[in-house]
């Protein structure tokens, strides 16, 4: 059976410049490119081994409906600090919507230290560590 080696997400977008500039500006990421011209403004955004593209669209305003992405990076809490200091988390943060709670890393007792938070399209963005196994 082949090995899936790499997954890319493809999210709609209302703003596509405004998507661009969270994702750049907040959460560390850099442009692979932005076409405003064409058929459906398209971007392209990465950091490290990940990209994200967006197309620009209608999408539902309550958060979580839309679904969203998960990122597992190698220290969520330094991955925390880093986005707070860019002014990713919200005036608000954390909030409760239906189905989803933002917050800041905590420990999960299924082995995870995960946090979560909303971008500006609604989309749920929950960035995880696994934890260490205890022996």
């Amino acid at each position: 059976m082949a090995t899936i080696e790499h997954i890319d997400a493809m999210l709609i977008a209302e703003d596509i410049e405004a998507t661009v500039d969270f994702y750049c500006d907040k959460l560390g990421f850099e442009l692979g490119f932005l076409i405003k011209e064409g058929i459906i403004p398209f971007a392209s955004v990465y950091r490290d081994d990940t990209s994200i593209n967006f197309r620009e669209g209608k999408i539902s305003s309550h958060p979580g409906e839309n679904g969203g992405i998960v990122l597992q990076v190698d220290d969520v809490d330094e991955f925390y600090e880093e986005i707070k200091k860019r002014g990713a988390l919200s005036e608000n943060f954390p909030q409760s919507y239906p189905g989803i709670r933002e917050h800041p890393p905590e420990d999960k007792d299924y082995g995870i230290r995960d946090m979560f938070l909303v971008d500006p399209n609604g989309y749920i963005i929950q960035i995880l560590t696994p934890l260490e196994e205890e022996d």
